[in-house]
């Protein structure tokens, strides 16, 4: 089946299927998908199949040697003016680990990431490994503080730094 994007046209009511420029990525569930400006962030989620209901009760799910489903921690980002699928390379040693189910919200020009599931367990009869970490990715340039100030006290200068609270519901 070719991967699609349909498009509800809000004046006419009616779908339709933009022209995708390049490959989508493959099919995944319990990812997140957040929304920075006109960019969908994708982070994350179950990727492949598995064969059966026994693969899942016997902790198949995540089993890469098998090639049965992992969870990915793929990054991919669809620009809704151009409709063009980008993978972002992560780069370096740090980086999150694979998950599912985990929450996501925009904030600013960046994708910040909480828990989750490791799609790993134990044993075939433990729970996947529930994740506590929280990431933060840029997808934009840092925004600038709208102030900057100096001090000296007890002989030790410092630097502070506000941003002004441009964020909805005062996230920010």
């Amino acid at each position: 089946m070719k991967k699609k994007i349909i498009k509800l046209k809000k004046d006419t009511h009616e779908w339709s299927f933009p022209t995708i420029k390049n490959e989508s990525p493959v099919g995944r569930s319990l990812h997140s998908a957040t929304l920075i400006g006109s960019k969908m962030i994708v982070f994350g989620g179950w990727e492949g199949s598995t064969d059966s209901e026994d693969d899942i009760s016997n902790g198949i799910i995540g089993d890469t040697e098998n090639g049965k489903r992992q969870c990915s921690d793929n990054v991919y980002c669809l620009d809704l003016e151009t409709w063009q699928w980008q993978e972002v390379i992560l780069k370096g040693d740090i980086r999150p680990a694979g998950r599912a189910g985990h929450s996501a919200v925009g904030y600013g020009n960046r994708v910040l990431i909480f828990g989750g599931n490791s799609g790993k367990r134990s044993s075939p009869d433990s729970a996947f490994k529930c994740l506590d970490d929280l990431w933060m990715l840029e997808v934009g340039p840092p925004i600038p503080p709208s102030s900057l100030s100096q001090s000296k006290f007890r002989g030790k200068q410092s630097v502070r730094l506000e941003w002004k609270d441009d964020y909805p519901f005062g996230a920010g």
